[in-house]
């Protein structure tokens, strides 16, 4: 996998108008090459630390991959990575919608509540998921506290709205992200089609076409992943993709209908997990995040008597929905704008509709 600090979006214009559009990786890392000769309790200790964005996932995946390729039973670890999973599916919409994508006056004006729910998120982390009266009780506070902040400016409908569309881009809550895209809502069409394997479908898949094989453990399911293919089948998203297409408006709207109805219900069915023994201490895991689909390769050999890693890599979310597909890249061709700061919002809402797990920084090369 490749730490990077910024995505640099470089957009050749002519007349504010994108004609062309190409992405790079401020700096890159191998982040897995730390974990050569480590014992897998060591990669544990590092992740959290390496991943400040979706730790739990990456904590959830490497666990999976590692019990698995050391032998170890995965059956209890597995529900705690997919409670941790989920918990972090709510942080991380959260985190996207009341700080990334509000309006600055709306965070000044919240920014105390916003807090509150996100500590409210980790006091459910604290929570045996088995435990199923003090889960409802801890996620009925959690959704009392955030529901209000989201919801805000929505009418009683709030799914019907999404579907109407705002127009007040004045609004200083929640439905002014959307209304920025009202009138745009082809923009940021991707050609790729939607991820529709369940997990176990995928790693049988991978572990058959032998693509873990590849150098770095890199590979391209050619498909587009995370919360607009889990969303697929609910019927606002499915109106959506069939009236408008895999747009930015369809992505960020299935963004938050899966957001809205995780605190409202219970898990979101395709919110899911598996891992696969691929050899002798080898094994691929792979987890739905908050991004997409998350990959971890490992392999251990022994040493004075104890398994070290011996290989390892990580596939995100980010890697095969943004940096390395050229569906990305088309996806921000003939945006425009009235001028050259509107046509950087509408492009920063388009790549935001991806939501890579890095900060976006947007460059205009005019008249190309």
């Amino acid at each position: 996998m490749s730490f990077v600090g910024n995505l640099n979006i470089f957009l050749d214009t002519d007349d504010n108008c994108v004609r062309n559009a190409a992405v790079k990786a401020s700096s890159e890392v191998s982040v897995e090459k730390l974990f050569i000769g480590k014992t897998p309790d060591e990669v544990f200790e590092l992740i959290p630390i390496l991943f400040s964005l979706c730790p739990d996932s990456q904590s959830a995946a490497a666990k999976l991959a590692l019990y698995e390729a050391s032998g170890q039973d995965t059956t209890e670890i597995f529900k705690d990575c997919i409670w941790q999973n989920y918990l972090e599916i709510i942080n991380e919409g959260i985190r996207f919608f009341l700080l990334q994508l509000a309006p600055e006056a709306f965070r000044k004006r919240h920014i105390h509540r916003i807090v509150e729910i996100r500590a409210q998120v980790s006091e459910l982390k604290k929570v045996d998921p088995r435990d199923s009266e003090k889960v409802k009780e801890e996620k009925r506070k959690l959704a009392d506290l955030a529901l209000p902040l989201l919801l805000a400016d929505f009418g009683e409908d709030w799914e019907q709205d999404l579907l109407n569309g705002f127009t007040d881009e004045t609004s200083e809550d929640i439905p002014s992200i959307f209304a920025a895209l009202n009138s745009h809502r082809n923009l940021g069409w991707c050609s790729l089609p939607l991820l529709k394997k369940t997990p176990q479908v995928l790693l049988e898949d991978v572990k058959e076409k032998k693509l873990w094989m590849s150098k770095g453990h890199k590979f391209d399911i050619k498909h587009l992943t995370g919360a607009v293919a889990r969303q697929r089948k609910d019927p606002l998203i499915s109106y959506l993709l069939a009236q408008d297409g895999n747009t930015a408006y369809t992505r960020l709207c299935a963004r938050f209908v899966e957001l809205i109805t995780t605190l409202m219900d219970d898990f979101p069915s395709e919110i899911s997990a598996s891992v696969l023994k691929l050899e002798d201490k080898c094994a691929l895991s792979v987890i739905q995040n908050s991004r997409g689909v998350l990959f971890h390769f490992a392999k251990l050999e022994e040493k004075e008597g104890k398994n070290v890693i011996a290989d390892y890599g990580i596939l995100t979310p980010t890697e095969l929905n943004v940096t390395d597909t050229h569906a990305f890249n088309d996806s921000l061709k003939d945006i425009s704008g009235q001028s050259e700061d509107e046509l950087k919002k509408l492009v920063y809402l388009v790549v935001s509709s991806y939501d890579p797990c890095v900060q976006i920084n947007i460059e205009v090369n005019k008249n190309a």
